[in-house]
């Protein structure tokens, strides 16, 4: 039988830099999909909110819809913990189409920096979704 004094210590040394590798990636990773997450929910909940309420009969609550939605988006990003109000976040409401088949449209941007920044840089996040609007006041076709 050989001796193996030292193996273990050569094999730790070989392995611990693909470790450490590992970790930073997912650490990186992890990041980042906090933050599309919480743009996704907060774009959700935003559309969700804005949807709710009724433009009126001559469009003229249409701002309240708008408002309705960014501050929907603006609470649910600062419940989920993405800043005191997101400074480096741009929030976008804006209804396209017309009655029957309006939508309200809700865009929520951020730059985002790695954490680690050995596999990833410094990314533009965009989640944008598409609720159509409860409230339409034109009959739908047959």
């Amino acid at each position: 039988m050989r001796p193996t004094r030292g193996s273990f210590a050569l094999e730790f040394a070989l392995t611990l830099p693909v470790w450490f590798a590992m970790m930073v990636f997912l650490a990186d990773a992890a990041w980042f999909v906090f933050h599309i997450e919480t743009l996704d929910a907060a774009a959700t909940d935003g559309c969700r909110a804005g949807a709710l309420i009724d433009p009126g009969e001559e469009d003229q609550r249409l701002a309240d819809v708008i408002a309705a939605a960014r501050a929907r988006m603006l609470a649910t990003l600062e419940t989920l913990g993405a800043g005191e109000g997101c400074p480096s976040c741009t929030l976008t409401a804006r209804t396209v189409g017309a009655p029957p088949r309006r939508s309200l449209v809700c865009v929520v941007t951020r730059e985002v920096e790695p954490v680690a920044g050995l596999f990833f840089d410094a990314r533009r996040l965009e989640s944008r979704v598409v609720t159509r609007l409860e409230w339409q006041r034109e009959e739908a076709p047959e």
